[in-house]
This record gives structure tokens, sequence and C-alpha cells, in this order.
């Protein structure tokens, strides 16, 4: 065919090539009349004008149909594109995967559709890079990365989010480019992404709470498992961790423990959370109150923390939701470590000691008419305060599970607090670890545990003391 040189050229064609030189022959027998509209294909306005004008010209000699037989003709080269297998080709991605007939560049994740539609997953990239399957609840989950920005980003979604599209949106809070309007294209990348690539994408055991994990271990001290759990919890699970030196540690708080019998019981107090599971006891309160301050029983609850980690205010002492399911569900997270709260986070009311030493949650519904799985924990809440944890108006249930403990304001708790909370922020962590590990190491150390426990509670039953108290 003539074309005009001096005529503005895309993919070897002119947007004015005068379509009337095809013949019914090219339609029916060749191919050159869908070459010459596939050649717009990268810009969908010209290739739709492509379209048009080439559909009139087939009509003319005629050949009916011309926007099915390009429909037919964009299909067989998709077909002929998946069998040389498609990769993702993102820059600096994670890893590479196939995508199916989905295009997965920087441009983002798309397909093209019939008659040059292009139907949009993402703007841009995101992939599944990881499988994680919780070891407690069997709830598998996904770790998607994507990329806005030059900067490569990481979430732990449920599978069931990223399944629905009237759920998958809600990624759009994490930073993700997703609306109602792609949401069904995205769900269908990912899933076809995740099947494809089954054996390639990583698998790992997860879990979202603390504490012992038959066959596995004591959490967080277990190698090889990732934390899926809520966003809100990563703080405190974050501060579980060693820092500075155990010898420093350990002669503060030995300094500390022989100074003052409040302290030392604290202290004792916080180490005890992880017997209480394999003593079979029940939840217990350890509550230091003073109605006068600088008693130092502040600095004592960062002792006990400092057992188990950073002993700073809103790292290991949360400044927790106060409300009764805000606090069940901390301690559910902790599960067998103890759940530390400082003054003024108990005087609105709705703290219940009762509901608490339970060990077990309410059982409530959810937004899709099921129910949630019911918290437990078995540990110890370790409370500071101006007054009793304890009130006249509740019962013995209360009193049996509360050691309310006055720091007298002519007895300091510690002896010099600015050097003690200097010291243990800066040296923790090492005490609680060396007890879980050993504890949950065989059945043995178990079995030492429960004898002393049995032991002292003989004991202390011959007293006047309650059992449940004992």
């Amino acid at each position: 065919m003539d074309i005009n040189e001096e005529e503005k050229t895309n993919g070897g064609m002119t947007e004015e090539t005068d379509v009337s030189v095809y013949t019914k022959e090219d339609f029916t027998e060749g191919t050159g009349p869908f070459d010459y509209v596939y050649a717009f294909h990268d810009n969908k306005f010209k290739e739709r004008q492509a379209i048009e004008r080439m559909a009139a010209k087939a009509r003319s000699v005629g050949v009916p149909g011309f926007k099915a037989m390009y429909t037919s003709y964009l299909k067989e080269l998709r077909q002929l594109h998946e069998s040389a297998v498609n990769y993702t080709q993102f820059e600096n991605q994670p890893m590479e995967l196939q995508c199916g007939e989905w295009t997965a560049n920087d441009s983002g994740v798309y397909m093209d559709g019939a008659y040059g539609q292009r139907e949009m997953a993402c703007p841009h990239p995101i992939m599944p890079v990881q499988r994680l399957i919780n070891i407690d609840t069997g709830i598998e989950k996904m770790r998607l990365a994507f990329q806005r920005g030059r900067r490569w980003r990481e979430i732990i979604v449920d599978k069931s989010i990223i399944s629905t599209a009237t759920k998958i949106v809600n990624l759009s809070d994490n930073g993700v480019s997703v609306t109602p309007e792609n949401a069904n294209a995205l769900v269908r990348y990912l899933a076809e992404v995740d099947s494809t690539n089954y054996d390639i994408i990583p698998e790992a055991n997860s879990f979202s709470r603390l504490g012992f994990f038959a066959g596995e271990g004591f959490v967080p001290y277990v190698d090889n498992l990732v934390f899926d759990g809520d966003l809100n919890f990563r703080t405190i699970y974050n501060s579980i961790t060693t820092k500075g030196r155990r010898s420093l540690w350990a002669e503060e708080i030995k300094r500390v423990r022989q100074y003052s019998a409040v302290a030392k019981i604290a202290i004792a107090a916080s180490l005890a959370s992880v017997l209480v599971p394999v003593c079979n006891a029940q939840v217990f309160f350890t509550h230091l109150w003073s109605s006068t301050s600088g008693t130092g029983k502040t600095v004592a609850l960062m002792c006990a923390a400092s057992v188990w980690g950073n002993p700073e205010l809103g790292k290991y002492i949360q400044t927790f939701n106060s409300t009764q399911v805000g606090l069940e569900r901390f301690a559910a997270f902790l599960n067998h470590l103890p759940l530390m709260i400082d003054e003024g986070q108990l005087d609105n009311g709705k703290f219940s000691v009762y509901q608490l030493a339970e060990g077990v949650g309410r059982t409530r519904g959810n937004k899709t008419g099921g129910v949630d799985r019911t918290p437990t924990w078995s540990n110890c809440v370790i409370t500071t305060g101006e007054s009793p944890l304890i009130k006249q108006s509740d019962g013995a249930g209360a009193y049996n599970r509360t050691l309310d403990i006055e720091c007298k304001s002519s007895e300091k708790v510690i002896e010099d607090g600015q050097k003690t909370s200097a010291i243990v922020k800066n040296n923790y962590g090492f005490a609680g670890q060396e007890l879980a590990i050993w504890l949950y190491a065989n059945d043995k150390n178990q079995a030492i545990v429960r004898q002393a426990f049995e032991d002292n509670y003989r004991m202390m039953c011959q007293s006047d003391t309650t059992e449940k108290q004992a």
C-alpha cells in the first residue's frame, strides 16, 4: 500500500493511512487489517478510531463483524504471549513471579481486553511475597509488597481481605491504590499470582499472641516464626527484647529487692506470671497503691517490666485502652506474660478485677454475623494506683485474686528512683527470657516448679489464708 512519508507514523502505520487498499481477501485470508489496527494498541483513543475505520471498510467489501474478528485476533495474541510465560517486571521487585495474562511492570498491573479496553488492577507495583500460617488459629495470611514512589513497603493481611472486592478496598488505609472500580481486578490478579506461584512464594509459620505454644516453644523466644498480629500490639511486641548488660541489671535488681519487700513482691509477681499455666493456678493481681506521690511504686513497676523488656512507659507498660474490651484483648495478646497497668488507667469505673481474673473474655459477634474467637489468658496482672484496687462492693472472688499492697509515704519502695529507672531503661529483658526458655525446655523443669508450688501451697493453707489466696 502507498504511505505518505510526511505523515506521522505509529508502529509502521500512519494515522491517515488509506484503508481503502484492503480487499475482502485481506480480511478473510490474511492479518493485514488487524495488524494495522493493533499498531495503535498503546494509544487506546487512536486504536478505537482505527477500529471504527476498519469496521466500515470491512462492511463495504462484504465482511461483517470486524470487531468480533479483532477480539479473536487479540485473544490469539494473548495466548501466544502466555505460551512464552509472562512474569512480573517491577523494578527492584522482591522476587519474580508468573502473572498469567496480567502485565505487571512499573506502570502498574493491567490486562488488555476486547476492543482495546484496558482493565487496571492496580496503578502501581504490587505482589504477594510470603504466605503465613498462624500456629494458634490456623488462619492463613499473606504478606504483600507494593511500591509507591521509590520505596517498597510490606503489609500482612488476612486472605479473606484480599479475596473479597468489598473488603480489599480497606487496603487503601495502608497506602495501596484500590477503589471499588479496580477492586475486582486486584482480587483476581492476587489470586492468580498466588495460585500460579504456590510452590514459589515462601511459606512460614506465624503467631498473633505471646506465650507457650505446644510443639513450638515460648514465643517470642522461638526462631523462624513471624509476628502477624494486630498492629496495635506491635509496640509492646517490639519492646520484649534484651538490651545492655545482664550483670548491671541483676546487680541493681538485687539491691532493689534487698531494700524493699514491696519491690521484691512486684518483681516476683512479674516472673511468676509464666508459672501460672504450669501450676494450673488462677490469674491473680498484684496492686501497689499510695495516696501520695513519690513513693516509687511506678519505678517498682518498671523494675517488674524490665524482667521482660523495655520498661519505659508506652513500651512494655502501655497506655492501655482502659475499656474492659481493650484490657481483655491486651491480656489475651500477652497470654502468659504479665499485664502491667500504670495508675490513671483504672479510674473510669469500667475496670473489673473479677472479669480479668477469670482468664476468659466475653464471646462477641462480628460485623459479618459470625462470632469472634473468645480471648483467653493465664498470667499475672500488676497495677499501680492511688487507692486500693478492691472496693467494698467487690465480691469475695476479687478479694481472693488480689494482693493489695499499700506503699506508705514513710517507707519508700525505691531508694533512689532516678538511678534505678536509668539503669533498668538501659539494661533489661534477660531474666524473663531465661526463665521462659528453661521452664519449657523439658517436662522435668515444669515438674520441679509444680512440686515447689504444691509444697508452698500446703504450707500456706495451714494458716488462716483461704485456698484461693494461697
